[in-house]
């Protein structure tokens, strides 16, 4: 922790600046009150996660109305936090319905550059580089775009990692 604080207003990772400012010890301490301090640093007051924890710490130090409000401004969210929003609210947690991708968003995936250098990839028995290719385009979509780029995949017997390593 003191060299953590000697970094003072060093660029830092997401996990480091978390570590500095001592939110991961006072979660695991439990420690409310240092909770609702060191959860306001503003690159992290929007991750769903230290959003959650913020209002955990409100609501035990009696701002419950407050607390109410910040795990509401995440419990639509389907992802951990959300959904321990959900449960802190009182509200019942439900799957969310399946999305269906039409045939032009499967098209467009069809279409995207790193796809099909992929496929040629997998042509030749180049598995990483295949997999590097294919998995390269996917960081930057939407779940949406993921659920076509699956399909597409699907369709196109493009194999799982674990099939490539039989």
């Amino acid at each position: 922790m003191d060299w953590y604080r000697l970094s003072v207003n060093a660029p830092l990772s997401n996990p480091a600046y978390e570590w500095r400012h001592a939110q991961r010890v006072a979660c695991r301490r439990l420690d409310h009150g240092a909770l609702v301090d060191r959860t306001n640093a503003p690159n992290l007051r929007n991750q769903p996660a230290w959003v959650y924890w913020h209002a955990r710490a409100l609501k035990q130090a009696g701002d419950t109305a407050t607390a109410a409000q910040e795990f509401t401004s995440i419990a639509d969210q389907f992802n951990f936090y959300g959904q321990l929003a959900c449960e802190e609210l009182g509200q019942k947690i439900t799957v969310p319905q399946r999305t269906v991708v039409t045939d032009a968003e499967i098209a467009q995936a069809q279409a995207v550059p790193g796809f099909a250098l992929s496929q040629k990839f997998y042509a030749m028995n180049l598995r990483l580089e295949g997999n590097r290719e294919w998995n390269w385009p996917l960081r930057t979509m939407t779940d949406r775009q993921l659920i076509a780029a699956a399909q597409y995949a699907s369709g196109s017997n493009v194999r799982s990692r674990s099939e490539h390593r039989r």
